[in-house]
């Protein structure tokens, strides 16, 4: 059974930018509905909240965030092959399908990883506002605690949505003009991705 097709969703499949403003949009409602939601309950601090919630997770999820982003090197090796390697990268062959499959799930990886980064950057903002409309700047500290969280959420969150970008749009990756041999494209990735994996460990 197919699904309806409205002009909504004709909209958002004209261009990839349209399908990433239209699930920001929807982020963004789902999220303010949210947080009004629970500011309405008993005893809720603005703060109290912040450290809980945005504050807490990006500790729980930094390493998670620094090796999804090193291995976007993976898909992005098929994506390149796909369009340099010839009849062996096809997306008839095996290594084509697999490739396929990989994209795929990795786009959607990445697509969920960046509404997640998004959330806590708009939380941020959201708290940020709060704080200041409330105390000003009296409390320097923490404002610029929770401003430096703000900026390094809304980074993060471009990265991810544009590595999402990059990896569906229908051309090579930037990464191919590294090469102008195909042969040698994975092994130059498999660089990439080894000096990624070794930073993060050097860094933890």
């Amino acid at each position: 059974m197919r699904a309806e097709s409205t002009l909504l969703d004709e909209w958002s499949k004209k261009r990839l930018t349209n399908e990433i403003a239209l699930r920001v949009l929807t982020w963004t409602f789902i999220i303010f509905i949210g947080y009004l939601l629970t500011s309405l309950t008993k005893g809720f601090s603005v703060a109290g909240y912040y450290k809980s919630y945005a504050i807490k997770q990006l500790g729980m999820i930094a390493p998670v965030l620094l090796a999804i982003f090193a291995c976007t090197i993976i898909p992005m090796v098929f994506k390149d092959m796909k369009y340099l390697g010839g009849e062996s990268w096809s997306e008839k062959s095996a290594r084509g399908k697999t490739g396929i499959v990989i994209r795929k799930v990795y786009s959607e990886i990445l697509l969920w990883m960046g509404g997640l980064l998004y959330a806590l950057a708009l939380i941020t903002v959201i708290t940020l506002t709060i704080l200041l409309y409330r105390e000003g700047f009296r409390d320097f500290f923490n404002i610029s605690r929770v401003l430096g969280y703000a900026i390094l959420y809304t980074i993060l969150s471009f990265l991810y949505l544009a590595c999402f970008h990059h990896l569906k749009r229908d051309r090579p990756t930037i990464f191919a003009h590294i090469s102008s041999q195909p042969k040698f494209i994975p092994f130059i990735y498999s660089l990439i991705l080894l000096f990624s994996l070794f930073f993060i460990y050097i860094t933890k």
